[in-house]
């Protein structure tokens, strides 16, 4: 995500040098823009980073469980081979 906002600063670059003969309110109207989409774009980083902390959260709840389930269904079958053999 971070090449995108180097790719953005990039492009303000290149359109402020090929539109020199637009007015300088026209220019910091877009650059304006730009940074506005540039500060949407760290939003939009930050949201995920949050998001693959909750994932990973979520993942090891799941592991915990199924550790659980793996536990209990080992149990129950040494309770089965034990009755089958008596």
């Amino acid at each position: 995500m971070k090449t995108t906002i180097i790719k953005v600063g990039a492009i303000a670059a290149v359109l402020a040098f090929a539109t020199g003969c637009e007015s300088s309110a026209a220019l910091q109207n877009q650059v304006d823009a730009l940074q506005t989409k540039v500060a949407a774009l760290e939003a939009q980083v930050e949201g995920a980073s949050s998001g693959s902390g909750d994932a990973a959260a979520a993942q090891r709840s799941a592991d915990q469980a199924q550790a659980c389930c793996d536990a209990t269904n080992e149990r129950i079958d040494r309770m089965f081979q034990q009755s089958q053999s008596k």
